[in-house]
């Protein structure tokens, strides 16, 4: 069975990177982005998550130049580890290992600039395999950017809708 392992995540550096070398002298560089969830259906805010990323290597040295509120397109791949701390408890750890980083808007500039538009449609890739990103337009009026996630394009009602012989129960175990 093939797999595959490739998240992209748009969000905001929740603090500075905290930039390390291995003893093998490997950079490392380990942040956190905030990602908001998309709005609930009342209204209400759905809150956020905290993703922690991870870069090595000469995407660690490029992590140097990101800073606290930047907003920041992160690709790479979900990894797990767990292993046991000074009080012998178990520990879990799933991170992002980024295989790239790239900065949409600095939080120096964020009354000049307004994040981009990025689009991941099948045709929209490069020749790299990467997203075709564009900026938006300036808008000093709407600086709170959401993004709606919800499919709209087919609002219509299912004209031949499937027919089954047996109701449910209504006792569903979930």
């Amino acid at each position: 069975m093939a797999s595959q392992n490739k998240i992209v995540i748009v969000g905001t550096v929740e603090s500075q990177p905290d930039i390390k070398a291995t003893n093998a002298g490997d950079s490392i560089s380990k942040l956190t982005l905030r990602v908001d969830r998309p709005q609930r259906q009342d209204g209400m805010h759905a809150g956020h998550d905290s993703v922690p990323v991870v870069a090595w290597q000469n995407l660690a040295e490029t992590a140097q130049s990101i800073n606290a509120g930047d907003v920041l397109l992160v690709e790479g791949q979900i990894q797990t580890r767990n292993y046991e701390d000074q009080n012998g408890f178990r520990v879990y750890v799933t991170e992002v290992h980024a295989r790239q980083l790239k900065p949409l808007m600095n939080s120096g500039s964020m009354n000049t600039t307004s994040v981009a538009n990025v689009n991941y449609s099948e045709g929209s890739l490069n020749q790299d395999n990467q997203p075709h990103i564009e900026p938006l337009e300036s808008n000093s009026e709407n600086k709170d950017v959401s993004f709606d996630f919800n499919d709209h394009s087919n609002n219509d009602i299912i004209q031949n809708a499937p027919k089954f012989d047996t109701p449910a129960e209504d006792d569903v175990p979930f």
